[in-house]
């Protein structure tokens, strides 16, 4: 069990080091995609510019998605309309 300790005190800074930096990676390559699709996506420029003009980030996130939630099923309806 003494060897279990040591071994995981001394790997243990390895692995924080190692998750922090591919945790860090992660986050740069997303933050880099985000705002090529901010600039260059017309979808993901109009989500964005709603959402940082509104003040109430929640209820701006919960109205759209309730909005999608109703053309979905909205579509289902009709798909299954013809269907059946």
């Amino acid at each position: 069990m003494k060897t279990f300790r040591f071994m995981l005190k001394k790997d243990l800074k390895l692995w924080v080091i190692c998750t922090a930096a591919i945790m860090l990676l992660s986050g740069i390559i997303q933050t880099v995609k985000y705002l090529d699709a901010y600039d260059t996506e017309p979808y993901y420029s109009k989500t964005f510019s709603e959402f940082s003009q509104k003040s109430d980030f929640a209820a701006a996130v919960s109205d759209k998605t309730a909005q999608l939630n109703k053309n979905s099923d909205d579509a289902y309806s009709e798909i299954f309309s013809i269907m059946y």
